[in-house]
């Protein structure tokens, strides 16, 4: 995953960002987050739209022990396989 901050529609707490997720075997995910603070939502759809693989999701963002930034995120998508949800952890690298 990775996040890039759009700095032009950022400020103090608040900060607009362009989502990229790459999953091996499924393929990326684009989609834009909007953040206060640590927490974030999230939107996001796989750039192949015949899937309607799409959806919504909120997550928090924390560091862990070793300083890394932690990225949990519970989604819900509404049309892949007449409904999904679940959730993801991801580590800074």
């Amino acid at each position: 995953m990775t996040l890039e901050l759009v700095r032009a529609q950022s400020f103090d707490q608040y900060g607009a960002y362009n989502f990229k997720l790459e999953v091996p075997g499924y393929g990326t995910y684009l989609g834009q987050a909007a953040a206060q603070g640590t927490h974030m939502g999230v939107y996001f759809a796989l750039t192949d739209q015949s899937t309607r693989d799409n959806g919504t999701g909120i997550a928090s963002l924390v560091r862990n022990e070793a300083g890394k930034w932690t990225f949990d995120k519970y989604y819900y998508e509404p049309e892949f396989k007449g409904g999904n949800f679940g959730t993801e952890k991801c580590v800074q690298r």
